[in-house]
């Protein structure tokens, strides 16, 4: 502090101890501010820590709780609150008198940078936990088995495995074979359990230039019963395949443009198909027809190519969930056809949404970064957390009611996350970080049953984990 009347300086401020373990440039004052009543300084490092420090006696204080890793940071006119905001893309505010916590506000979104890559590694857990499917970053695919931590790389008859990208990997329910979604309209299969290659689906238009009309992960679905697999093409039509033969079944045409998704009702009777013509349509599984037809007028016109839209059905089946790319959400009746609710809070595309056991509830996550929490009879928000933009979020619900959300990041502003975090979304608090990983967790995977949960790291590892005993210590830890 200097005197601006004289230029001699006043007092000199010196960040503690603590900070011996930060690099310089994390112990870098970014910003600093004076309190209204000139009283206290508030100090913010690069390395988002952020001080009060008493002007009278030289001493200082720090916030108290989770900051987000903060890049900016402003004081409200009064002086008693402050407002921060940084890496996890939401705005904090802070008592200034108690340092305490008060709101975050969802809905902040950090620019990332376009020229930063990095190594990731891709995992899929099968929904008994006896297997974990995991890609490298040079295309090749494993199998592991979580029990032994055996594993083996899958090839095909020409011992050459197609062209993958994202994570376009899944297993079937019954965790006997494991399918490979190539964007140019080709599946592989291969049984799970041997690692022996099965079959290759190639469905009509499947060819090299058919990348821009790309088959996810998201229009490739496995029946309950594992026995047929349903994907989509490039001609807008939806072909249902026997996973033993490898032979095509039927074909379920009607859509007049491109098919984003398809699921399988919980009984295994009934797909739904959502499309760029702006219908969904429910299809008869055992005779390929079509039973019914909802307008889904409400979508978007200015669709993102890159967002893709989710459709799940609730487990009696008697509702259907689809999603826009603007991040809005739609309740259908089954039965009539009817929108029930809409839901609105997300800020981009959905990635995922899972309904309660008693249909009361579901999660939504986004590529906004964000989770959220919803109650299906009043259609409102009960809960809300926000990651990175590059955020995945994992979600299940245990029969005890806890609501259990882990994250993984993807990104420049993943530097440092090695753990891996459980979230009680209904509550909004972080329970748990486990660690093991030497460098940054890319990908998650809960099983079936939610008993095992796998991670995998930038560091070429991937983690299994014993859920019942982890949250066994959740009440010891508090």
């Amino acid at each position: 502090m200097w005197d601006t009347t004289t230029g001699s300086l006043k007092q000199t401020f010196t960040s503690p101890d603590t900070d011996i373990n930060q690099t310089d440039d994390e112990k870098k004052i970014q910003t600093m501010l004076f309190s209204p009543d000139k009283r206290t300084v508030i100090s913010l490092t690069q390395g988002g820590i952020i001080r009060l420090w008493d002007v009278s006696t030289e001493q200082h204080k720090q916030l108290m709780g989770n900051t987000g890793y903060p890049n900016t940071i402003c004081l409200s006119t009064d002086g008693n609150t402050l407002a921060t905001a940084g890496w996890d893309h939401t705005i904090h505010l802070w008592d200034l008198t108690t340092r305490k916590h008060k709101k975050s506000i969802i809905g902040y979104y950090h620019s990332n940078y376009a020229g930063f890559t990095r190594d990731h590694t891709i995992i899929l857990l099968s929904p008994d936990s006896s297997k974990v499917a995991s890609i490298n970053r040079n295309n090749t695919i494993y199998l592991c088995d979580t029990s032994t931590g055996r594993q083996q790389p899958l090839v095909t008859e020409t011992q050459k495995v197609i062209h993958l990208r994202d994570n376009n990997i899944l297993f079937s329910p019954d965790s006997d074979t494991l399918a490979a979604v190539s964007p140019q309209g080709i599946i592989q299969l291969w049984d799970a359990n041997t690692g022996k290659y099965k079959h290759t689906l190639k469905t009509q238009g499947a060819t090299k230039t058919s990348v821009n009309h790309p088959i996810t992960i998201y229009g490739t679905s496995f029946s309950p019963d594992s026995r047929t697999l349903a994907n989509v093409s490039i001609d807008h039509n939806i072909h249902l395949w026997n996973t033993t033969t490898g032979r095509l079944k039927s074909t379920l045409k009607g859509h007049k443009n491109k098919v984003n998704c398809v699921s399988f009702s919980s009984d295994g009777k009934t797909l739904v198909s959502e499309s760029q013509d702006r219908t969904l349509r429910l299809w008869d599984v055992a005779t390929g027809k079509h039973k019914q037809t909802i307008s889904n007028q409400v979508q978007s016109v200015n669709r993102k190519s890159f967002s893709v839209s989710i459709t799940t059905f609730s487990l009696d089946n008697a509702t259907l969930a689809s999603s826009n790319q603007d991040g809005s959400i739609y309740l259908w009746d089954v039965a009539t056809a009817k929108r029930k609710a809409t839901f609105k809070g997300h800020a981009d595309a959905i990635s995922s949404i899972t309904f309660s056991p008693d249909g009361l509830t579901f999660a939504s996550t986004s590529v906004d970064g964000s989770i959220r929490l919803w109650d299906v009879g009043t259609g409102q928000q009960k809960q809300a957390i926000a990651g990175y933009k590059k955020t995945k979020w994992c979600v299940f619900f245990y029969p005890n009611g806890l609501v259990l959300a882990s994250w993984a990041v993807n990104g420049f502003a993943s530097i440092g996350q090695e753990n891996v975090q459980l979230w009680d979304l209904a509550t909004g608090e972080l329970k748990k970080e486990l660690s093991g990983h030497a460098r940054n967790v890319s990908s998650l995977s809960f099983s079936a049953d939610g008993k095992t949960l796998v991670s995998g790291s930038d560091d070429g590892t991937v983690l299994v984990w014993d859920m019942p005993s982890i949250i066994n210590t959740f009440d010891s830890s508090e």
